[in-house]
């Protein structure tokens, strides 16, 4: 069977020219990152920021920006690792496909150097060669003979090869749903952060893949408790029970349960009143809130039964 292999070209026309956006970091002190950046393209549809130990692989996003349009924006990164260099960078994503990756920089360097400028890579399915495209071209199999280019006689299974610097496991935790990313940590700090969840909280962490978790929070079920001013009786009747109704002025607002409105007492002037169920035109849950002197006293809701 034939092996197909789909690569990205580079565009050479009007849009892939050399990104011209750059962005900047600023140190705001208790290992707080303040990272801006100004962007020229109008038809940008998303824009991720990413950082990496390394200044040339290994990134994940930290920030999807909601508005990637805006020509200017930032926001404001928490450190969890003050003691390592970080590298930033920010990707963007133009309408129709096109992307590109800015250089990354460090809160302590200058922007990285690289030997060719970040280009805009389109998802046209023009046939190129591999050793067209920078980034593809400086990847190595890790499987292949590889000769170094330090020692030209070094092959793979050599005694000197140097040794493979273990990979640091990170964990993307998202609030809620896989939409909204909260943070993300190295595996040890993910711990830490599972552990404090479980013996300071109710929320609930759920994995949904190796490397991704969700974390949901406690919804306390609802108790309706009757009210002690409004409520229906033995009888089926709302009932209106305000025992101070000549020291206040009272008001009272009847809703549908939807919220729309219903009818309005403006002034309650006796302790007690009952109501007609016409009034209610339906039996079901409805609404009120009570006013005492244009205050919100209580607002709570009733039922009527299906008897009229």
């Amino acid at each position: 069977m034939g092996l197909i292999i789909l690569l990205f070209c580079v565009t050479t026309k009007g849009n892939a020219q050399s990104p011209t956006i750059d962005f900047t970091l600023n140190d705001l002190g208790k290992d707080r990152i303040k990272i801006s950046w100004k962007n020229t393209y109008e038809t940008c549809v998303q824009l991720a920021v990413q950082c990496s130990f390394d200044s040339l692989k290994f990134f994940h996003t930290i920030l999807n920006a909601q508005s990637p349009a805006l020509p200017d924006n930032g926001f404001v990164y928490k450190n969890n690792h003050p003691d390592s260099k970080i590298y930033y960078r920010i990707f963007f994503v133009l309408n129709g496909g096109n992307y590109f990756f800015t250089r990354s920089k460090s809160i302590s360097a200058e922007t990285v150097p690289a030997e060719e400028p970040a280009p805009i890579i389109t998802a046209a399915p023009e046939e190129i060669r591999i050793e067209d495209i920078p980034f593809l071209s400086r990847k190595r199999r890790v499987n292949s003979d590889i000769i170094s280019s330090e020692n030209p006689t070094l092959k793979k299974n050599s005694p000197t090869t140097l040794a493979k610097t273990p990979e640091k496991k990170f964990i993307h935790i998202y609030f809620h749903s896989k939409d909204s990313l909260i943070q993300t940590v190295e595996y040890p700090d993910y711990k830490i952060f599972k552990d404090s969840i479980s013996s300071k909280t109710k929320d609930t962490l759920y994995a949904i893949s190796r490397y991704d978790v969700i974390l949901m929070p406690f919804v306390p079920k609802y108790v309706w408790k009757p009210s002690t001013f409004i409520f229906t009786n033995h009888t089926g009747y709302v009932t209106i029970n305000i025992p101070d109704a000549t020291m206040h002025h009272y008001r009272i607002v009847f809703l549908e349960e939807d919220g729309s409105s219903l009818f309005e007492i403006k002034h309650v002037k006796e302790a007690e009143l009952v109501l007609d169920k016409t009034n209610f035109v339906h039996a079901g849950w409805f609404k009120f809130e009570l006013f005492e002197d244009d205050k919100l006293k209580e607002k709570n809701k009733l039922y009527l039964d299906k008897e009229f």
